[in-house]
C-alpha cells in the first residue's frame, strides 16, 4: 500500500470554491522519503484548497516539531517549527513547474498529490545548523557533560603542543582576524 496515497486530492470531484484538508505528519511519513535528514516529527498540516475554473490555490499551514540531532553535543532535541506556504496550480497543455510557486498541470490530470510539497516545505524550514536553543538563563541548552568534555579537550590540545610549528598561511589568517 502506498502510504502517501491519502495526500492525493482528486480535484475533478471538488466543486468550485474553498475546501479544507488536514494531515498529520509523523515517522511513517518521513520513512517514505529515502535519505531524509528528518526521521521523526509530529506536525499538523492544514491545507486550504481553493478551486477555480482553471486555477487552484493551495495554502499550507504547517505547525509542530521535528526531531533533530544537535551538531554540538549530538543529543536529540525537538525543534519547533511553523511555516505557511502557497502553491498555485494552473491547467495547461503539459505538466511543468513554471516557478517556485506556480505549477502547470496537464489538462488530462485529475488529482494532485501534495506529499512531496509538504515534505519540501518541512525540510526547507529546518535550519542548516542544528543546535539546542539557549535556556531562559542564557546558558546553552546542550548536554552539559558533553560540552565540558569538549571544552576540556579543546584546552588540552591547545596547551599540549605550544612549540609546534604553525603553517604560515594560518598565521597570516590570524593576523587578519586579530587573534
Amino acid at each position: 500500500m502506498n502510504k502517501l496515497k491519502p495526500f492525493s486530492i482528486v480535484f475533478t470531484s471538488l466543486k468550485l470554491g474553498k475546501h479544507d484538508f488536514e494531515y498529520n505528519i509523523d515517522k511513517s511519513f518521513f520513512d517514505e522519503f529515502d535519505y531524509s535528514p528528518v526521521k521523526l516529527g509530529a506536525l499538523k498540516v492544514n491545507l486550504s484548497f481553493n478551486k477555480q475554473e482553471t486555477l487552484f490555490v493551495l495554502d499550507f499551514k504547517i505547525k509542530g516539531t521535528v526531531s533533530l540531532t544537535c551538531d554540538r553535543c549530538t543529543d536529540d532535541f525537538d525543534y519547533p517549527m511553523e511555516t505557511e506556504e502557497r502553491l498555485i496550480f494552473k491547467l495547461g497543455e503539459e505538466e511543468f513547474e513554471q516557478s517556485d510557486e506556480v505549477v502547470v498541470l496537464a489538462i488530462h490530470e485529475h488529482q494532485i498529490n501534495v506529499a512531496n510539497y509538504i515534505y519540501e516545505f518541512i525540510i526547507l524550514s529546518v535550519p542548516f545548523v542544528h543546535i539546542h536553543a539557549d535556556l531562559p538563563n542564557g546558558e546553552p541548552g546542550c548536554n552539559k557533560e558533553t560540552i565540558a568534555i569538549l571544552n576540556k579537550l579543546s584546552v588540552e590540545k591547545s596547551t599540549d603542543q605550544p612549540n609546534e610549528a604553525i603553517d604560515p598561511r594560518w598565521e597570516a589568517l590570524k593576523k587578519l582576524t586579530g587573534k
